[in-house]
């Protein structure tokens, strides 16, 4: 069964003379739980308009003067677009009058008799109504955005789920070499050991691409480039220390994970693996006392953290290629919103209309009541 809908609460303005219609009509509205003010004064009508809404404004056509209905309409047009304004005449009216009080927004012209007919307050309740109507309306208009955003973040957050649960699989099992995308490898050594090292293991065919330089000078012209994945940097270069050239592959932003290593003896394959952070601190202080710069205040301190000791051969190939399993990872976690987009087109294609309208349709209600 449909709810009928409550009048108790609902404010009618009713801008009439004190007499017998306007009681009557004022008793037979407040029968029905309407609270209804009257008034015949134009400044105070305005001044309630301003001040309060109205579901329905009930305007004598010749209060407080002759035709003066027809400029309050006017006014309550403007001053509360959102309220239904009816017109009262105690006598008939030239077409001109009801072609105006249209044009003017009215929503009923209504010739009154001696008795106050049931038309009138069938009118009021029906207006009253779509107003309320039109309330629910616009507060379920809300909530179905407000759930479909929620359902949208969900669905995502599940998409997300789905693909760590992925990851986890692919770090449990690992991919082949030649699966994943091919890696670029700078390895900064003025030593040839640790590359052969890797190469004998690690090759071409199977995506890993090595650059061999042998001074920090020409690491730094190019390791900032963002064309390496990895770095591998001696800490003991002949020209300058490797950690200045890892910290400043850091330091310029590149994509490039760096790392410095030392040599534990004479071995190629047994290294101390550091991760590089980039600079530590390039602040250079002036010694007070001196009033100069010393080598201690222009001293770069070092940033590189995380030793790892590689005892062996198949210990740095495994590093290594943890770090490319690692690099791949990160990669794919970067294209899951656009693998979202990819395996929901058609539903995102919809959902996106749909919320443009939402958007559109709460702005107009919100330009309404404003």
């Amino acid at each position: 069964m449909e709810k009928r809908p409550s009048y108790v609460g609902l404010e009618i303005l009713l801008v009439m003379g004190e007499d017998k219609i306007a009681e009557e009509i004022v008793g037979l509205l407040s029968s029905e739980g309407f609270l209804v003010t009257r008034l015949s004064n134009y400044s105070q009508a305005v001044h309630l308009m301003e001040a309060k809404f109205f579901v329905v404004a009930l305007f004598d056509l010749d209060t407080p003067e002759q035709n003066e209905g027809l400029r309050l309409l006017k006014k309550c047009r403007d001053l509360s677009p959102v309220t239904h304004p009816v017109m009262l005449a105690r006598h008939k009216c030239s077409a001109n009058h009801v072609i105006k009080a249209n044009n003017l927004g009215c929503f009923e012209f209504i010739i009154l008799n001696d008795v106050v007919g049931s038309y009138l307050i069938d009118k009021v309740k029906e207006y009253a109504a779509l107003i309320s109507y039109e309330g629910e309306r616009d507060r379920l208009l809300k909530k179905v955005s407000e759930v479909h955003n929620k359902f949208f973040k969900r669905m995502f957050a599940l998409h997300i789920k789905a693909m760590d649960a992925e990851e986890d699989l692919i770090a449990i099992s690992g991919i082949p070499d030649e699966e994943l995308p091919p890696v670029q490898i700078l390895v900064v050594d003025d030593r040839s050991g640790l590359l052969e090292t890797l190469t004998s293991t690690l090759t071409p065919s199977l995506g890993w691409n090595f650059r061999h330089l042998t001074l920090a000078s020409e690491a730094l012209d190019q390791g900032a480039s963002g064309d390496f994945h990895v770095a591998l940097i001696n800490k003991n270069l002949p020209d300058l220390p490797g950690t200045m050239v890892a910290s400043t592959i850091q330091s310029a932003g590149s994509r490039t994970k760096s790392f410095v290593f030392t040599y534990q003896g004479d071995s190629t394959s047994e290294i101390t693996l550091f991760e590089s952070t980039g600079v530590a601190s390039t602040s250079i202080t002036i010694n007070a006392a001196q009033e100069r710069f010393t080598a201690k205040d222009a001293q770069i301190k070092e940033s590189i953290e995380n030793p790892v000791e590689l005892r062996s051969e198949n210990d740095l190939v495994s590093k290594i290629r943890a770090v490319r399993q690692d690099l791949a990872a990160i990669e794919r976690k970067s294209h899951y919103a656009k693998n979202f987009k990819i395996h929901h087109f058609d539903f995102l294609q919809e959902y996106g209309k749909l919320r443009e309208e939402l958007a559109a349709a709460l702005t107009r209600m919100e330009a309404v009541g404003r």
